[in-house]
């Protein structure tokens, strides 16, 4: 009984968290865990190459530069890809593209070419 109240409880938790990280271009603390949808592009600066996510409109644009396991990354690396993505955010780290915000790919949620 316990166990399954323990359970219950780390799903309606989970739950909450993903209703409140809702992939915005609001600024969200280190380490959060966002959902993010958008448009892949690949940028490519002297010898550095990016996967960057490009999410919003145009009042509200934001850029992600993706970062994580390379079985995730394999599979988000082509270009005009729209994708919806669980990241989690990385703004202390600087982008190796200097563009947008790190964020470390957790698991790729739906894939549209």
């Amino acid at each position: 009984m316990l166990l399954r109240r323990r359970s219950l409880w780390c799903l309606v938790a989970l739950s909450a968290l993903l209703l409140l990280s809702d992939g915005c271009a609001g600024a969200r603390p280190q380490g959060s865990v966002a959902e993010l949808h958008g448009v892949i592009n690949l940028l490519r600066l002297d010898s550095r190459t990016c996967w960057i996510l490009e999410t919003g409109g145009m009042r509200d644009k934001a850029f992600y530069e993706l970062l994580g396991p390379d079985r995730l990354l394999r599979r988000l690396q082509q270009e005009n890809l729209r994708a919806r993505v669980r990241v989690i955010l990385r703004p202390d780290q600087t982008p190796i593209c200097g563009i947008g915000t790190v964020a470390e790919v957790v698991e790729i949620l739906e894939l549209q070419p």
